[in-house]
This record gives structure tokens, sequence and C-alpha cells, in this order.
């Protein structure tokens, strides 16, 4: 082999290595279709610090009809932001004062179940199951 066709495969190699690095760490859109199901939260037993996230075990519920149900949040609408480069879920529901919502961001990688990121952060999550 000389040594032009050996730069040429180690181009090939870098571009197909940078492929499958981009494809691993990409967050793929979802489908209306694809965000609907059961989701159960982790980390629940940690101190409360932020207000709009669960500290307690929850599992939520998001509907096709964009309502969903949660023992944290109660009963309430959502609804789904998603593009190319970015997956967000916005919810509101009502409590002891009034109205309220939240947003948050979707987390939909190849080879990995799709995620609501509670705390990015810290790595609070709901996880879908079903």
């Amino acid at each position: 082999m000389s040594c032009s066709q050996l730069e040429t495969n180690e181009k090939k190699g870098a571009f197909l290595l940078l492929i499958v690095m981009f494809l691993i760490g990409y967050d793929f859109p979802i489908s209306k279709n694809g965000i609907v199901g059961t989701y159960v939260n982790n980390n629940f037993n940690e101190t409360p610090f932020y207000a709009e996230i669960p500290y307690i075990k929850d599992t939520l519920i998001l509907n096709a009809n964009n309502t969903f149900k949660s023992d944290y949040y109660g009963n309430g609408t959502y609804k789904l932001n998603s593009g190319i480069f970015r997956n967000e879920l916005s919810i509101s529901y009502n409590y002891s004062m009034g109205k309220a919502g939240a947003r948050f961001i979707l987390k939909n990688k190849i080879f990995s179940s799709k995620k609501i990121m509670l705390v990015s952060d810290l790595d609070y999550y709901y996880e879908k199951i079903k």
C-alpha cells in the first residue's frame, strides 16, 4: 500500500469514528407518539433543593391527549417541543396556590431509553419504562 492510500484510509476511519461518536451523543427528535408512556424518577431520596422536582418515588404517565398524571405533580397537561438539536417537555398543573409549570430537557440517545431530565447537572431524571 502506498503512503497516499494509507492517508486516505486513515481519513476515512477518522471520519467514520466522528460519525459514530456523533450518533452516540446526539439526542434524536422525539415524535408525539414516542413521548407517550410511563416514566419513573431516580434520585428521589436526596435533600430537597429545587421546588419543581420530586423527592419521592414518582411515576409520571404521559397520555396521547397531552395530559399527564403523577403522584407528585397531580394531573395536568404537557406540550412537546421537538427539534433537530433540542427536545423539551413543558408541563402545566394546578397546586394549592394556583397554577404552576415547569420545562424539562428530553434525552433520546441511540441505545438508551428516553429520559426527562429534571436536573441535568446532577443526573436527576424520569426514565421511560413502557
